[in-house]
């Protein structure tokens, strides 16, 4: 999963420094500016294409595993497990609101 990102990279670097040399010299159209945060965030932000596959696998196996061996008392702590997810994405929406409001006062 590494090459594919520094070939990316490579490419996107390539792009931004030609077009910054054609352009005039600006704060905004400074390649510096974009090498450092906008690329380097896109990139990083593409991990996700390759792992997320993986996850959804991972987790429907593990599921078909758990059943397996231990059969339907599995269903308990898939129960527990779910609800434990379902409160942190409660209390992650919740404080999201807090926060925003927090920044407006």
């Amino acid at each position: 999963l590494d090459r594919p990102r520094v070939i990316l990279f490579s490419f996107l670097t390539n792009i931004v420094v030609d077009k910054a040399s054609k352009s005039p010299a600006t704060a905004a159209s400074n390649p510096a500016n974009l090498l450092g945060n906008d690329i380097i965030r896109s990139v990083e932000a593409l991990k996700w294409c390759g792992m997320l596959p993986s996850a959804v696998g991972g987790i429907g196996g593990g599921v078909v595993m758990l059943l397996a061996t231990l059969g339907w008392p599995a269903l308990i702590g898939l129960s527990c497990c779910f609800a434990v997810m379902g409160m942190n994405v409660w209390l992650s929406t919740l404080t999201k609101k807090a926060e925003e409001s927090n920044l407006k006062s």
